[in-house]
């Protein structure tokens, strides 16, 4: 059993962390999200779009983690937010059932808002690449009245996240 150092300085039992948790009750008075590998992209994006990253993205590691998937999302947050969220190797650990987890500073709603943040701006700088004004035009202007909390807000009613049933116990 391994043992994981939080964002917060607490200190959490790799075994404590089962697949289903997407937040975890610290005792620093936090809720941490927790993301492990096997979660699906659907978690945080439609499914549409989840089809579209997929296609579009070409990962330099596809042999070893496959399509664009969790695991190159969550490494694009903690490009941006290395001190708030932690990774831990579980790939030598069988019985937890994921190989990759990572915990954050963050709640599960913030990190889902910090998700689409990111992936919107996969999609304007593949927009800028694309060598066609008027779409750029056209997706900033769109992207100008999008509202990325509303839209967490809606996603996550329409699939459901309570986070009371989502969410692990004080450690």
């Amino acid at each position: 059993m391994s043992v994981i150092l939080l964002p917060c300085g607490v200190s959490v039992e790799s075994h404590r962390i089962d697949l289903g948790m997407r937040e975890l009750k610290c005792e620093c008075g936090e809720m941490h999200a927790v993301v492990t590998n096997v979660n699906p992209l659907t978690r945080f994006l439609p499914e549409f779009l989840v089809n579209s990253l997929e296609e579009i993205i070409e990962v330099a590691d596809s042999e070893k983690w496959g399509e664009f998937g969790m695991v190159h999302l969550m490494g694009l947050v903690m490009e941006d937010f290395a001190e708030e969220v932690v990774f831990f190797d579980a790939s030598e650990d069988g019985y937890l059932g994921y190989s990759g987890l990572w915990i954050s500073t963050f709640n599960a709603w913030r990190l889902h808002e910090i998700v689409v943040e990111l992936v919107i701006e996969i999609m304007e700088h593949a927009m800028s690449h694309s060598g066609d004004q008027n779409a750029m035009i056209n997706f900033e202007k769109q992207m100008s009245l999008f509202d990325i909390t509303e839209f967490v807000r809606e996603y996550r009613a329409e699939r459901d996240l309570d986070p009371e049933d989502y969410a692990g116990e004080y450690i």
